[in-house]
Formats: C-alpha cells, structure tokens, sequence
C-alpha cells in the first residue's frame, strides 16, 4: 500500500499537482512512520531495507516539497532520509554474519537494464534500481523467488537453484 501512495505521489508531482502529491507522500510516510517505530531496537530481518525504503520515501516527499517551494519542510525530509539511510548501514553492519546463507547455497539472478533510463526491480519485495546499460546481481537463497518490473508490468515466479546464475535482460515492449 506504501508504494501505491509513493507512485500515486510521483505522478501527482510530475503533473504538478503538488497538493495531491503532498497528500499521498504523507500517508505513504504515515504507514513507513509506524513501522518504524515498531521496528525501532528490534532485530528483525531486512530491518535495513526496509529503513532504506523509508528514507527513498522521505527523499521523494523532500524533493516534492522543494518543488513545491516548501524549502524549509523539505530540508526536513532530507535530514530524516539520512538519519534513516545512517541507521540502516548500521543495522547492516551489526547483522551477525553467521544468519547469512553460505555462498554455495545461494543463487545469483542479473538484470540487465537495456532501456535508456533508470528500471526499478523488485526481487522478494526488495526495490532495486538498475541504470541505464548496467546490470545489476542480486543473491537470493535457493527455493522460489517472485521478482517485477513495475514499468513493464512484468512479474513472475521462478525457483532457482543453488550455485547457479540467471540471467534477465529488461527491455522495452514493443509498441
């Protein structure tokens, strides 16, 4: 729902309606807010993504507001994204490695971004951004993983196995 509001807001900005916009960032931050404040101590998995998130979110409501010539609340935003971006390379760095899945039991999924801008990617929930011509490797344990292009619509399910690489190439549909 968070990123329903998130993109609902980018596209209420890009049309100017910056009232709208500023509308959906503040309740997409209003749900990131709760959770943060639940997660806040805790040591729960993916805490630093999901902090990560959180701080993309105040960015994007930072640089609405900026355009919409709220300087001052926007500075705020941007303040807030790197306390959170602080705290998640913290939360990153304190994890124990020895809940990381050894090597040989992981496989590796590439993206490769073959449009001429930026390409979200969402592997297991987890956003992604892979840049124009770049590609992109991301690990994932054996079993079943779901991944998407929002911009192409794309999702699916595949099982990957341990030690193996798969490859994706992300391309623009054809017209």
């Amino acid at each position: 729902m968070r990123s329903a509001y998130g993109g609902r807001a980018a596209a209420y900005a890009a049309l100017g309606d910056y009232d709208r916009a500023l509308a959906d960032h503040d309740t997409a931050l209003l749900l990131y807010g709760a959770e943060v404040e639940i997660l806040n101590g805790l040591s729960a998995p993916g805490r630093d993504t999901f902090l990560l998130q959180a701080a993309k979110a105040y960015r994007a409501r930072g640089d609405t507001r900026r355009a919409a010539g709220k300087v001052q609340l926007a500075e705020a935003d941007l303040k807030r994204a790197a306390d959170l971006e602080a705290e998640a390379k913290k939360v990153a760095a304190e994890r124990p490695k020895e809940n990381s899945p050894p090597a040989s039991n992981l496989a590796r999924l590439e993206f490769t971004n073959e449009w001429t801008e930026a390409v979200r990617v969402v592997v297991d929930g987890v956003d992604y951004q892979v840049e124009p011509g770049a590609k992109k490797a991301v690990p994932r344990p054996a079993g079943t993983v779901t991944f998407e292009v929002p911009v192409s619509q794309y999702r699916t399910t595949v099982n990957v196995e341990a030690g193996k690489d798969y490859r994706y190439r992300i391309v623009r549909p054809a017209p």
